[in-house]
């Protein structure tokens, strides 16, 4: 292992746009902690399966990403150097690597707790988070035109297996608040981090919907002006082409259903139906983007796991990109 100035790094993670208007002295600390590595050409940074709890910064040459396929074939999926950010997803939520890491050439740089600068962007610098949770949106809307893009060129696409059964489903209605569900929600995925009076606060005025078995919550193609957060039931998403449906997620209790329409721009290949009868929290954009602005803790909490929860949807839609690239191959 290398060892690089100070100086160096500290240079290095002021240019980077993440880190633009930090104040010095945070950038300090993160320097003071950056653990320098050097690769030869040919060496693994990291392994698929390996956790995820570091965030890489490349000072110089390059390393590849690469996707390994049944019988033992490679995909490379991507190739990044100087000044290339690598794991920055787990800022906001831990898993295990998706890919291995490979140094095509002479590689060195530094690598950071990945969770170290998630607690910077939730208090200090929560410019930091934001960013970094636009960044998995905008990667969320990359795969989910990939696995398109796969499912089109799929020769199982041909023809269409529609269920009648589907279009026959029931309309989505809305429904009264159930009796206890401030308690209820304590227990639940997304709500568990803000206290009664937060929920009530933030969710007490919002709408509830009653989706039946196989109703479609979010039609492909189309981007609405809420995202929706399951309260109980399931809600499962897809991108269909033809024949082939390919599951993208299934999102139980306080999960977020609808992630795209934050970037409030394009369309999405993504289709959403209740797997069973579910009931929705409907929280309009507006309402998202009056909490994440207020500049509180209770805002800041709230944008971290609304962003932890789109980096959750980014790594399940990663498993059908591996299959069908695999199945292409």
């Amino acid at each position: 292992m290398s060892s690089m100035p100070e100086g160096d790094v500290l240079a290095a993670l002021g240019a980077l746009d993440l880190f633009e208007g930090a104040p010095p002295a945070v950038l300090e600390r993160l320097a003071a902690v950056a653990r320098p590595f050097s690769l030869a050409a040919g060496e693994y940074l990291f392994h698929e399966g390996d956790p995820g709890d570091r965030m890489m910064l490349l000072a110089s040459g390059s390393v590849e990403g690469i996707l390994r396929l049944p019988g033992g074939r490679e995909l490379e999926a991507q190739s990044l150097g100087h000044g290339a950010l690598i794991g920055e997803m787990g800022m906001l939520a831990s898993h295990p690597r998706r890919l291995s890491a490979r140094a095509s050439v002479a590689t060195a740089g530094w690598s950071f707790a990945a969770a170290e600068i998630g607690q910077l962007g939730a208090t200090e610098v929560p410019a930091v988070m934001r960013r970094v949770g636009r960044l998995a949106l905008e990667r969320l809307r990359e795969h989910y035109e990939l696995l398109s893009e796969l499912c089109r060129e799929d020769p199982r696409a041909e023809g269409s297996s529609r269920s009648a059964e589907l279009d026959d489903a029931g309309p989505v209605v809305v429904v009264e608040r159930e009796p206890e569900e401030t308690a209820y929600l304590e227990t639940v995925l997304f709500f568990s981090a803000f206290s009664p009076a937060e929920i009530e606060e933030l969710f007490g005025d919002l709408r509830r919907l009653e989706a039946p078995r196989g109703a479609p919550v979010v039609p492909d193609s189309e981007q609405g002006p809420t995202l929706l957060i399951v309260l109980r039931g399931a809600v499962e998403s897809s991108i269909r082409h033809g024949g082939l449906a390919t599951r993208t997620r299934l999102a139980g209790p306080g999960r977020i259903v609808g992630h795209l329409n934050l970037l409030r721009e394009g369309l999405t290949p993504v289709a959403s139906r209740a797997r069973e009868r579910s009931i929705l929290l409907e929280v309009p954009l507006d309402r998202v983007a009056q909490i994440t602005e207020r500049g509180d803790d209770t805002g800041r909490r709230f944008g971290r796991a609304v962003y932890a929860d789109v980096v959750d949807a980014l790594f399940e839609a990663q498993r059908p990109i591996s299959r069908l690239a695999a199945a292409g191959g």
